[in-house]
């Protein structure tokens, strides 16, 4: 195995949109791995804007993975690699839903995403 840098990381957001786990499945279903959330029953007095928010789809390529949820994907590596064409298309797709770098648009937070290499 190639030594690299350090395992990919990087987490995306949207603003706007909360993606539904059924519209993830789908979308991604056919192309990856894909591991469905656990469903928990939530507290009757959960006051967190995030009640009924904190499940997550795991998406995994050959070396890249993503955890998706309404507003946030973790996308990152377990171990070092080049990005495959896969892996690529993954991060786009990825990148196409959740479109923003921050959690919100105020202008505090600093979240750039870091170097890769490909295999090609």
């Amino acid at each position: 195995m190639e030594e690299g840098p350090e395992p990919y990381h990087h987490v995306r957001y949207t603003w706007a949109k909360l993606h539904r786990n059924s519209d993830l499945v789908e979308e991604f279903r056919r192309d990856y791995d894909l591991t469905l959330p656990i469903f928990r029953p939530e507290e009757m007095t959960d006051l967190s804007p995030y009640k009924g928010h904190r499940w997550e789809v795991l998406a995994k390529a050959d070396t890249l993975a993503v955890y998706m949820g309404s507003t946030r994907a973790v996308l990152f590596q377990r171990h070092w690699g080049r990005f495959t064409r896969k892996d690529l298309a993954l991060r786009q797709a990825v990148f196409k839903l959740y479109t923003h770098k921050t959690p919100s648009p105020f202008p505090w937070g600093y979240n750039p995403e870091p170097p890769f290499l490909t295999e090609e």
